[in-house]
């Protein structure tokens, strides 16, 4: 943290100005130098995402195409686009990875060493060249260190490229804690949901594979899934609708119905009030 971070903090708040005396500065320290690469593969993993599913990702990324170290660009690129999904990548998430690669192998994302020699506009005008990266949107930061672990300074953030105005009305929601109160359909992930309630709720795909998602192997893992599905039935008020399909498309033209209804639904106890 620079001296003039400290010296506008003391001047806001004697009490914290006190403590920055008392105590000195805030030294963050991490293993390790974070390629920039590196940084930003984790921060698009991490996109509208918590932070174990995120992780449970990554590590599917690094068996895959890393052989047990974090993939090098090369790897991304040479993997197939079902590896990457097979990972828990969304499509968007791998276009993205694959555009990073390729503009890191171009030098447009350069070595930190590189980036730590460039202004805060020449890093904004490089990196934003990267598909789905900009200034604006939900964000993650990359701290980059030099050779003795100390924080230099943040990377670039990532973000779901959301105007302005959006982003503050997502904010000013969650920090409201409730849905929008206008008329309209809110699609939201499970986690996302948490502690939110609507009139109606629709839970779609409730199908083996999905709930619980087909990477929950353990006992420990599939009463987690259980755990999401509850979070999600109890949001609604009123109407709860359950749905699930024997197939994404329609039986015929050699198309067999091979999907399961969630077990999970075994369980519920639906009835008329």
């Amino acid at each position: 943290m620079s001296q003039h971070i400290l010296d506008h903090l003391s001047g806001a708040d004697a009490v914290l100005g006190g403590l920055i005396r008392a105590v000195g500065p805030y030294v963050i320290e991490l293993d390790g130098e974070c390629h920039p690469f590196q940084a930003l593969a984790q921060a698009i993993a991490h996109q509208q995402l918590n932070g174990t599913a995120a992780n449970t990702i990554l590590k599917r990324l690094i068996h895959s195409c890393g052989a047990g170290a974090f993939p090098t660009p090369q790897m991304v690129l040479a993997a197939s686009a079902h590896t990457l999904r097979a990972a828990g990548f969304s499509f968007a998430k791998v276009a993205a990875l694959r555009d990073l690669a390729q503009k890191t192998l171009a030098d447009v994302v350069p070595e930190a060493s590189a980036l730590l020699q460039l202004s805060d506009e020449e890093i904004i005008a490089r990196l934003t060249q990267v598909r789905g990266i900009g200034l604006s949107g939900q964000m993650h930061g990359a701290v980059l260190l030099d050779a003795q672990d100390r924080v230099l300074r943040p990377a670039i953030l990532w973000n779901d490229m959301r105007s302005v105005d959006e982003c503050a009305e997502l904010t000013e929601r969650a920090e409201l804690g409730h849905a929008p109160a206008v008329q309209g359909v809110t699609l939201a992930s499970i986690h996302a949901a948490k502690g939110l309630e609507w009139d109606a709720v629709l839970l779609p795909g409730l199908v083996e594979g999905l709930m619980p998602i087909v990477y929950a192997k353990t006992p420990e893992a599939i009463e987690e899934e259980r755990r999401l599905l509850y979070v999600a039935v109890t949001r609604a008020r009123q109407h709860l609708y359950l749905s699930w399909s024997p197939a994404r498309t329609p039986a015929g033209q050699g198309r067999v119905a091979a999907r399961q209804r969630s077990r999970f639904l075994d369980d519920l106890r639906l009835g008329r009030r």
